[in-house]
């Protein structure tokens, strides 16, 4: 099954870079990000037809998950045009940047997002036991996950409208607590996943996934760059001092 979900998200991926060759937008790729996981689910179900009451949840968390992520994201690139991130990067790459992008972007997020699947893999070829206590605790945490993501959004998305705030740092709301709350949530997300996957199978093999997002959201591709965005702003340093990166918490006076 490994090889058959490989081989399902690099055609995937594939379609997605052709897809942002014609548009000339290499950040399609964050906006179809929650629908490859839709990919692994679906090839699964084909594959095995599961039909317990573990794999109904599992399908149910990713599919509420990746349309909320993908619309949202879709949304908010509505006019923007491609991502700085990205805009660099085909800058930097010049003339080889369609090369290096489909390997460097398109099919390395390909293979992470086959790693970060590792739980929904597992639950889907594993999954024969009755719910236990430790589902409905992974479904909170999940919830919770899913509630504190999906309101941080809305409240960069409703601060960002009011064009007062132009140029301003949202530090209030979740913001006032963590600097990347959204992305705390997504961490809530993936451990929810993986509890959920405790249940039956090898948890060492299913840990990697939520390792892999926690690795990348605190130390790659989420919080370093959106705070490289700020270097050297004045205003964001002050609020690194007294606000936590990741973790909510209190603000220090």
């Amino acid at each position: 099954m490994l090889t058959t979900h490989l081989i399902s998200v690099l055609v995937f991926f594939t379609l997605i870079y052709i897809l942002a060759l014609i548009k000339k937008d290499y950040s399609i790729v964050d906006i179809t990000w929650g629908i490859g996981f839709l990919v692994i689910l679906v090839v699964g179900q084909i594959y095995l037809k599961k039909t317990d009451l573990r794999s109904i949840i599992l399908s149910l968390m990713v599919l509420i998950w990746a349309l909320r992520l993908s619309i949202y994201l879709f949304i908010r690139s509505k006019g923007r045009g491609e991502d700085f991130r990205y805009q660099k990067m085909r800058d930097s790459w010049g003339k080889w940047a369609n090369l290096r992008a489909y390997f460097q972007i398109f099919i390395l997020q390909g293979i992470i997002l086959l790693i970060v699947s590792s739980p929904i893999i597992l639950i889907l070829e594993n999954s024969y036991s009755p719910i236990k206590e430790s589902d409905l605790f992974a479904l909170v945490v999940f919830l919770i996950g899913l509630a504190f993501e999906s309101i941080a959004d809305l409240q960069v998305r409703n601060f960002k409208k009011n064009p007062e705030n132009k140029g301003e740092i949202l530090m209030e709301g979740f913001w006032k607590y963590s600097r990347h709350p959204n992305y705390f949530g997504e961490f809530l997300i993936w451990w929810g996943i993986f509890f959920l996957s405790m249940a039956d199978g090898p948890v060492f093999y299913s840990l990697i996934g939520p390792s892999a997002i926690t690795f990348l959201l605190i130390k790659v591709s989420g919080v370093p760059m959106l705070e490289a965005k700020y270097k050297g702003n004045a205003e964001y340093l002050s609020y690194q001092k007294r606000t936590n990166a990741f973790f909510p918490w209190f603000p220090k006076n």
